[in-house]
This record gives structure tokens, sequence and C-alpha cells, in this order.
């Protein structure tokens, strides 16, 4: 039987890395793991129990892969498993200040701008009633 990726939490993460991510798999693991989220190897990427592999995304900032690419790759002792529509998405968080420039996010009222190839992830419960949202 095959390894099949069960679930990966969380499911997103900042765009800039470090998000620890949990992984888990239909059966025990068994050989050295490694995990490649859109082309961007996990760092540490360790088996925390008979199931489950963490690690910590890197920077995707700077790759050439597609803002949009969620590809995601576990190898387990050589195999790879079967990813069956599970993603991790990177993006620029709503709540994250460096999304906005170093300011704090946009508010009621405000005009919200989101450039072409910019992945936002909305990691808020409420954003209040926006005036304008341009997505290019």
């Amino acid at each position: 039987m095959s390894y099949l990726v069960k679930s990966i939490s969380p499911s997103y993460g900042q765009i800039t890395g470090g998000t620890a991510v949990t992984i888990t798999l239909n059966k025990a693991i068994s050989g050295a793991v490694t995990v490649v989220i859109d082309g961007i190897p996990c760092v540490s990427a360790t088996a925390a129990s008979s199931t489950t592999i963490t690690c910590t995304t890197d920077n995707k900032s700077t790759s050439s892969t597609p803002a949009s690419a969620t590809s995601l790759v576990v190898t387990v002792g050589g195999q790879t498993a079967i990813s069956n529509d599970v993603y991790f998405y990177y993006g620029y968080l709503w709540s994250s200040d460096a999304t906005w420039g170093g300011d704090f996010a946009p508010i009621t009222g405000d005009l919200v701008y989101v450039s072409d190839g910019k992945i936002l992830i909305v990691d808020v419960p409420y954003v209040g009633i926006l005036n304008t949202v341009i997505v290019e």
C-alpha cells in the first residue's frame, strides 16, 4: 500500500516562510522523509510520530515558482506519497503588517488593492466593510 497524505495543518502560511506544518500520513513512516511545497524544500522535515511529519516552510518570495502553485510532494523512504487534494498555500496574510508595507491591515471604509500575482490570504474572522477592493 502506498503512502497517502491525509492532512496538512495549517493549510496556509506566510510567503516569507517560518510556518511550522504537520503532515499526517495514512500509515507508519519507515525511512527518511522529505517535504517540498511549491518547489521549496521544507526545513528540518522529520517524523514526529509514527504517522506524522513536521517541518518549517522556507521563504518563497524569491522563488521562480508561480505564486499560484500549490504542489505538495512528500517522500518517505524513497516512495512519493499521494497527496490527494491536500494543499498548502503560500501567501500574504491579511493579519500581517508586512503585507501592508508595515502599516496596519485595512479597516472599515478603506480601499484595498491586490496586485497581479499576489496571493492574499484572509486569515482573520472579520475585515470590516471595505469601500473598494481592487484585484488586478
